[in-house]
């Protein structure tokens, strides 16, 4: 019996040594699909990470250029909207010259008819009509050359006369 029990603790090592090594295998399988796994999730992540980063630096880029055409968009309103509040200012300022305009032709129109009210009697038209008289002639003329209120030989009056050469004019 000693060989029977030497054959059948061989064989209770062999299938120890048989299962061992699958349990090793087993093992082993898994640290290899483990690792797999690791190295595939890992390649996953960085696709991943690459995709996203394309596509972050397509969002940025589609950003800035909407900044850009929004930017040049504001400039050109802004430009537009300075040029008409530039003509409301010089429509503004033309209305008021034009109104300070309207206020002088009144009051010079309420001159006027003041004037023209105290013009109305005739004596006082002719008095004033010779004071301009006399102040044009003697602008222009020396004293000698021109008299006021002359009276002439056959007893008519004159406002003035204009001495040349020894006659009267």
């Amino acid at each position: 019996m000693d060989t029977a029990l030497l054959i059948i603790v061989v064989i209770l090592v062999l299938n120890l040594a048989a299962v061992g090594y699958a349990l090793w295998r087993l093992r082993r399988g898994e640290q290899e699909s483990a690792h797999r796994l690791e190295n595939a999730i890992q390649l996953f992540k960085a696709e991943l990470l690459g995709k996203q980063s394309e596509s972050v630096l397509t969002l940025k880029s589609a950003l800035d250029e909407a900044h850009r055409a929004l930017n040049e968009r504001l400039e050109r309103g802004t430009a537009t909207l300075d040029k008409r509040i530039a003509v409301f200012a010089d429509i503004h300022t033309q209305l008021g010259k034009l109104a300070a305009q309207a206020a002088s032709m009144e009051e010079i129109g309420r001159n006027i008819q003041s004037l023209s009210e105290l013009l109305r009697p005739p004596q006082l038209r002719g008095k004033l009509g010779e004071v301009f008289l006399e102040n044009l002639l003697a602008e222009i003329l020396p004293r000698a050359m021109f008299e006021i209120q002359y009276r002439l030989p056959g007893g008519q009056r004159v406002d003035a006369v204009i001495k040349l050469a020894g006659r009267l004019l």
